[in-house]
């Protein structure tokens, strides 16, 4: 296909926080802002799509003297897509398959039109056939991934995409969700690759939100930070850019910019885990644990494979005393992701301030040989010293340990487990 063939107009997305509430739109132009949730009619709207919907009415006036005219149909149903009139579009590109069964630009624009109205299965079964036939134009693969993104089809995305990129294609459409299939995948490594291949993409607000994020949990905060102003200058009620920044403030213990980021996100998109667990740990901090469970059983609601939300619930069900909840949280979160330290450490955590010594151990020894400095871990080393009746040396070790946690868990939490720590607690549960 040239490039001025039907099948190189991309449909554009929007993504409303990277743990997948998201909402598609059709666009020939660049993508749109990163919260836009929808995208008003564009009668009166600017002159061209003044022109464009003059150009529909005249050959509506002729489609209906020759309703099984081919070209007429094609053009009708293009044209409806470009004004985002969805459902005319799709009775006009499904005629157009009538007269022209498996006409391959029919099914583009009717693959478009469901794409609008968020019938992505449907749409990217049209899209699958038009390949399964030969055509292999970049923006029918784009189209795809978009409706396999939207469907949380990481993998399957991410297959139609590193063919373009790895032929070179560097449209924004394509790096924003290049990068972000490769966040959803726990490909981190190769996220952050990519962006920091295409810098320049960066000045889309879409694509500062997903590049933001990605170096959020890469944990390049100098990155994430310049990428969500980015996002928030030339939007300010970016998703992304707000989510990264009330959570470089968060870490900060910057609670009040924090929570107003985090706030603001839920207005825009109220499913949005990020904030959720956002909003959890600011509660934990100011040790308000009911709110802090709730808001955090939000967030593992809407992010249920993000490890560390559901290790923040397990820290605030340990520090409420609910060790049997606690435990079944991180043995959760070890089901997610098995070489994932703090997990380990966390979980020998439990089974030290339950007493089971020899299991405490054992999690102790993963938790160190996968990372010596992991905080949870030390922790569970504290306790096990003060059960042994080594009070000076466990008192070391909570100090430095505690030190570490209270940024996570707040001050007054801080204290009650030093406390349970100094005294080898084995009676909460």
């Amino acid at each position: 296909m040239t490039d001025g063939s039907p099948f190189t107009r991309a449909c554009g997305w929007v993504t409303l926080g990277s743990e997948g509430t998201r909402n598609a739109q059709t666009t020939r132009k660049k993508m749109n802002s990163s919260t836009s949730e929808t995208t008003p009619s564009a009668k009166g709207d600017d002159p061209e799509a003044a022109s464009i919907r003059a150009e529909l009415a005249k050959l509506q006036t002729l489609l209906a003297l020759d309703p099984q005219n081919l070209p007429l149909l094609r053009r009708c149903a293009a044209l409806a897509v470009e004004l985002r009139e969805y459902p005319d579009a799709l009775v006009v590109a499904s005629a157009a398959l009538k007269v022209a069964p498996g006409d391959p630009e029919a099914m583009f624009h009717r693959a478009s039109a469901l794409i609008g109205l968020k019938q992505f299965k449907e749409a990217a079964e049209c899209l699958e056939l038009l390949q399964a036939h030969g055509l292999a134009a970049p923006g029918i693969a784009i189209n795809r991934a978009l409706c396999h993104y939207m469907l949380n089809e990481f993998a399957e995305a991410r297959a139609q995409l590193d063919p373009l990129i790895a032929a070179g294609h560097e449209s924004t459409d394509i790096l924003r969700l290049g990068v972000s299939v490769r966040h959803h995948l726990g490909d981190i490594d190769a996220a952050i690759a990519l962006a920091d291949a295409h810098p320049d993409a960066g000045r889309d607000v879409g694509v500062a939100g997903v590049y933001a994020l990605a170096y959020l949990d890469a944990a390049r905060a100098p990155d994430a930070a310049r990428f969500a102003a980015l996002a928030l200058a030339t939007n300010a009620d970016s998703v992304d850019g707000l989510v990264v920044q009330g959570t470089l403030a968060l870490a900060r213990m910057d609670t009040v910019p924090a929570e107003a980021a985090f706030r603001r996100v839920l207005e825009l998109v109220p499913a949005n885990g990020r904030a959720w667990i956002g909003l959890g740990t600011i509660a934990l901090l100011a040790q308000d644990l009911p709110k802090a469970r709730d808001f955090l059983e939000r967030g593992v609601k809407a992010m249920p494979m993000h490890v560390g939300s559901w290790h923040v619930l397990g820290w605030t069900h340990l520090v409420a005393g609910d060790l049997d909840s606690s435990e079944k949280i991180f043995r959760h979160a070890l089901t997610l992701e098995r070489n994932f330290a703090e997990t380990h450490g966390a979980l020998a955590s439990v089974y030290a301030l339950r007493g089971r010594v020899a299991e405490a151990r054992a999690e102790i020894a993963v938790a160190e040989r996968l990372d010596r400095a992991g905080l949870a871990a030390r922790f569970a080393t504290a306790v096990l010293a003060a059960q042994a009746g080594n009070r000076a040396g466990a008192s070391d070790l909570i100090r430095t340990t505690i030190a570490g946690l209270v940024p996570r868990v707040g001050v007054r939490a801080g204290r009650i487990l030093a406390a349970s720590a100094q005294a080898g607690d084995r009676t909460r549960h």
